[in-house]
């Protein structure tokens, strides 16, 4: 029955040497240097990307421990029917939001039994996890011949575009494989959030919390009782990777098609004839039944929620409030909020996902801070081996400044963009050539390129998929031909990639 009115917000969206520390060398050096060996890392976020961070580190020898809130290994692409199906109505501000009660006193537990403070053992239960971005019938948007993970190929009549639980399984074999799976403890921690991260001195402390679901035994009947077990405590680290994953909001709104009266799309407002034509295929894709709006500007304050969200007012930029609606639908990339990060903010550049960040994912002010910012299955390979060199002192980072120019240079802001553009390419070669210089400087494995024949499948299925003609192996093997020294020309998009408006990647 076609009765709900949705509203779908669209976004474009380790080890021989040993590490140089302090003291043993001029802290004046060209080169980045670490106050003390770096041995212990946390890994925040058990999706493609993690996992790939952690099985690397694993095997440079680090002592790791990864931790994901949700019950198992899969990030985005672990999809369960416990999952909380919805995010709750935003219209709290930012300033408002309330943060997560932690104990004063660590380590604590605190139990609960249905209906203890007027809240459900379920709302606890799904409190912790957090809605998912994976839907049942949800498909990959690419091949994967470009999204799969290093020693664990897929079937080889697996479809090209599978379906989210192949994917899932494909991701829990590769965590199985490196010894990363739920029951893989000390190295694990699932179901477990990081409520903080704070540094003290040269070292980075993590607050967490892990909720279970426990049998309580009433003292009075001796009768069993669901109840739920919550657990804080610290652990101490010398480094910490922060993974997150991204989503994009286009697709589902053909799955809502048939259950709603109608749907409202928000997103930026485009010139569709300059945008890439991976990103017109998303919106031809949207149902009949759908009206593309402006962004929101805000969500105004529902006062009581005895109608549901129908009440609520949301407005959007260009002045139209919708009313009435039944379900938001939030598919945004989460930007990571922090005030650690965000205290020497630099304007972004609108393609990196992180300020501050270099493109070896280190954080520039603090360098034993590390985030994934590049695709998981293709890119973050590399970056993973980059990391652990660089810890372990087999690579060497350049200092605070150099750093800092690299970050500011056209020549180094070229790289993130759609698979198969001179961007991405540029950041492959990066990491390439990086990799193995310092490899055969300072030891360590040799890597290879990504493979070619991965890339013409992919040229292939795309130019089906999005029906024009856009892509060509020639787009990977042209750039071989492009000088480093030319990266970041302002004419080289134009003249050998036609890039007037790239505003969505293919991560």
């Amino acid at each position: 029955m076609k009765g709900v009115v949705s509203l779908t917000i669209l976004a474009t969206t380790a080890a021989a040497f040993e590490q140089v520390v302090l003291g043993q060398v001029d802290r004046g050096s060209e080169w980045t240097v670490f106050p003390h060996p770096i041995k212990r890392v946390a890994v925040i976020g058990a999706g493609p990307s993690g996992l790939q961070v952690a099985a690397e580190l694993l095997e440079h020898n680090f002592t790791v421990r990864l931790f994901d809130r949700s019950p198992g290994p899969g990030g985005n692409w672990l999809y369960s029917e416990e999952y909380p199906t919805r995010e709750s109505y935003p219209d709290t501000r930012l300033e408002d939001i309330i943060k997560p009660w932690v104990p004063g006193s660590l380590p604590h537990r605190e139990y609960y039994l249905e209906g203890d403070d007027g809240l459900t053992l379920d709302y606890r239960w799904r409190e912790h996890w957090q809605p998912s971005p994976v839907w049942w019938g949800l498909h990959t948007n690419s091949p994967t011949s470009i999204t799969e993970m290093p020693d664990v190929p897929y079937p080889p009549d697996s479809p090209f575009a599978p379906h989210q639980k192949v994917v899932s399984s494909h991701v829990r074999a590769y965590a199985t494989l490196h010894g990363l799976n739920v029951n893989d403890e000390p190295t694990v921690a699932y179901s477990t959030l990081v409520e903080r991260i704070d540094k003290a001195g040269e070292t980075w402390n993590l607050t967490l919390k892990r909720v279970k679901k426990i049998e309580n035994v009433d003292l009075r009947t001796g009768a069993k009782q669901a109840a739920l077990e919550a657990e804080w405590w610290q652990e101490s680290f010398d480094a910490v990777v922060v993974s997150q994953g991204l989503e994009d909001g286009s697709e589902i709104a053909r799955e809502l098609e048939p259950y709603a009266k109608h749907i409202y799309v928000s997103s930026k407002d485009y010139d569709r004839s300059k945008l890439h034509p991976f990103r017109r295929r998303a919106f031809r894709r949207l149902p009949s039944a759908c009206s593309v709006v402006a962004e929101v500007a805000e969500f105004r304050s529902l006062g009581n929620a005895l109608n549901g969200i129908k009440d609520g007012k949301v407005v959007l930029k260009d002045g139209e409030t919708l009313t009435g609606i039944d379900e938001v639908n939030i598919k945004l990339t989460y930007g990571c909020r922090s005030q650690l990060i965000n205290a020497s903010t630099r304007e972004s550049d609108g393609r990196r996902r992180y300020r501050n960040v270099h493109w070896t994912g280190n954080y520039i002010p603090d360098p034993t801070l590390a985030f994934t910012n590049t695709r998981p299955w293709t890119t973050v390979r590399y970056q993973a081996y980059g990391l652990a060199k660089i810890w372990e002192g087999t690579a060497r980072l350049p200092n605070e400044a150099e750093l800092w120019r690299q970050y500011e240079s056209a020549r180094y802001t070229f790289f993130w963009d759609l698979w198969g553009t001179g961007r991405s390419e540029a950041l492959l070669r990066q990491w390439v050539a990086w990799l193995n210089n310092e490899s055969l400087q300072h030891g360590g494995r040799l890597v290879n390129h990504f493979p070619n024949s991965n890339r013409e499948i992919f040229s292939y299925f795309m130019n089906w998929e999005i029906k024009e003609d856009y892509i060509s192996y020639a787009n990977f093997t042209d750039f071989e031909h492009v000088p480093a020294w030319q990266w970041g020309q302002d004419d080289l998009a134009d003249a050998l990639w036609h890039e007037d408006e790239l505003e969505y990647g293919l991560w």
